[in-house]
């Protein structure tokens, strides 16, 4: 991280001592400079400051197109630490099923599907692609049969098939409800490809 932040440095430096000479392409903005060392400063932790930062920077009004690409990187870690390093996407989705708490383990499954799939290198968003593979590889429904199965759920005794069958219905709907809707968050367009 410190070459990268002494690179920005550098480059910073250049633009202010340029004068009136007008940037180049090979040059970024000082707007993407800015935002760069924000996202890199205080990364952010909730799933709508990071589709608000990534509308940002793929809105050509406010940063120029020349400068996404050097968005990729951190913008990659962001994602990876919402997801995966503070579990807040977990924590989001949570609190979107108060009767039957959203299960820690579909996360990292999904994730390792995503890990899989050689397209997912093609965008930064592992929260869009993670919601995704929950919903395209049917893991609501495989683990929420397998927790229903728990017997702490029963009173330490083993569920009948037909029991089982609808306390599984009942959670997979309140989680697939969920993660549906955090996917309505991109308005029904994928996140920004490169």
């Amino acid at each position: 991280m410190s070459s990268s932040r002494s690179s920005r440095s550098s480059h910073s430096g250049s633009t202010r001592s340029s004068g009136s000479r007008s940037t180049t392409s090979s040059r970024p903005s000082q707007q993407s400079l800015t935002l760069l060392t924000h996202l890199q400063t205080n990364p952010p932790t909730t799933l709508s400051a990071l589709l608000h930062l990534e509308r940002t920077i793929t809105d050509p009004s406010q940063i120029p197109s020349s400068d996404v690409s050097l968005f990729q990187s951190p913008m990659t870690s962001a994602f990876e630490n919402y997801v995966v390093t503070t579990q807040s996407l977990l924590v989001e989705l949570r609190g979107l099923t108060t009767n039957y708490p959203f299960s820690a383990q579909i996360i990292p499954l999904a994730v390792q599907f995503v890990r899989a799939d050689p397209d997912s290198d093609r965008s930064w968003n592992l929260a869009w692609l993670v919601l995704n593979k929950i919903l395209s590889e049917g893991l609501v429904e495989s683990v929420s049969w397998e927790e229903a199965g728990w017997e702490g759920y029963w009173g330490n005794r083993l569920p009948s098939e037909a029991e089982r069958g609808m306390l599984a219905g009942e959670m997979a709907r309140e989680w697939k409800e969920a993660v549906e809707r955090l996917v309505g968050c991109w308005g029904g367009r994928r996140p920004e490809w490169y």
